[in-house]
């Protein structure tokens, strides 16, 4: 039955009366979320997101590149919380979710290789932001058409 709606909902796009913009969405629906009805793709690609993420992360912080926030504003009583990677990378990934990494931690765009380290922060906010988004709309079932 999920196979069958989900062709359904691909042949609207070929066959159907949709505008150009409504094809686009249809087929960006089926390629990330199988029109509702695959939710681990958008789970997997957020899993190597924040794969990709702890190893840029990982590399900026051995270089430098990342930078506590506590440091910079001096406050010598509260230093920053301890750098870890993986937690940063899911910290910055996830929207609603805070462990205080992101927050303790902040790309420093001094060099190429800072600001290499600040476009992918700013990528992987804006994948988590539309990953979860196409998450929550698979899971609500917001985007189904049974």
């Amino acid at each position: 039955a999920r196979t069958v709606a989900m062709n359904k909902q691909s042949d609207m796009s070929r066959f159907g009366s949709l505008n150009k913009w409504q094809t686009v969405w249809n087929r960006f629906l089926g390629v990330s979320i199988g029109h509702g009805y695959r939710l681990l793709r958008p789970v997997i690609f957020g899993l190597g997101v924040m794969v990709v993420g702890t190893l840029i992360f990982w590399w900026g912080y051995d270089h430098g590149l990342l930078v506590s926030t506590a440091d910079q504003v001096n406050q010598t009583s509260a230093k920053g919380s301890t750098f870890f990677a993986p937690m940063y990378s899911v910290d910055t990934f996830l929207p609603i979710i805070d462990f205080g990494q992101e927050s303790a931690w902040q790309p420093l765009a001094n060099s190429y290789g800072g600001w290499f380290i600040l476009v992918s922060y700013w990528v992987e906010i804006g994948l988590g932001w539309i990953v979860s988004t196409l998450f929550v709309l698979g899971f609500t079932r917001l985007v189904r058409d049974d």
